[in-house]
C-alpha cells in the first residue's frame, strides 16, 4: 500500500462520525428544547400561545422533511445541508433571547421549526452510509 493510500485510509471517516453527530445533536436538543417553552412562559405568553408555538416543529416536519431530504439526496449534499442547517439553527436559538411578545416570537419560532425538522431525516441518510462508502 502506498503512503498516499495509507494516509487516505487513516483520514477516512468511520462509524464514530455518525455517532458523534447524533451525540451532539441530541445533547443540544435535550439541554435546550425542554427549557424553550419554559422561557416562552416566562415571557408572559399564555398556555394557548405556547401550545400553538409548540405545534410548529411537528407541522414543519411533515411539510419540509421530505422536500429537504429529497433535495439533499438528489444533489448529494446531505452532509452540507446538515452543516448549514445546524449552523443556522444555532444562530436562531441564540436569537430567542431578544423577542418579548407573541408577535415577535411567532416568526422566529417558524424559522426555528423550519431549520430544526429536516435534519434528522437528512442525517439518517448520510450517517449509516458514510462508513460503508469510505471503506
Amino acid at each position: 500500500m502506498s503512503a498516499f493510500a495509507r494516509a487516505r485510509v487513516d483520514r477516512a471517516p468511520s462509524a464514530w462520525t455518525g455517532s458523534f453527530y447524533y451525540l451532539v445533536f441530541f445533547f443540544g436538543s435535550g439541554s435546550y428544547f425542554p427549557f424553550l417553552y419554559v422561557h416562552l412562559s416566562d415571557l408572559g405568553l399564555s398556555g394557548e400561545q405556547v401550545g400553538l408555538l409548540a405545534t410548529f416543529p411537528p407541522i414543519m416536519t411533515m411539510l419540509l422533511s421530505p422536500v429537504v431530504a429529497g433535495f439533499a439526496d438528489r444533489n448529494r449534499l446531505r452532509v452540507r445541508v446538515s452543516q448549514v442547517g445546524l449552523a443556522c439553527l444555532a444562530v436562531t436559538m441564540f436569537l430567542f433571547r431578544f423577542p418579548r411578545t407573541f408577535g415577535t416570537v411567532v416568526p422566529l419560532m417558524l424559522v426555528f421549526a423550519m431549520l430544526l425538522t429536516p435534519f434528522t431525516s437528512v442525517a439518517d441518510g448520510w450517517s449509516p452510509a458514510w462508513p460503508i462508502a469510505t471503506g
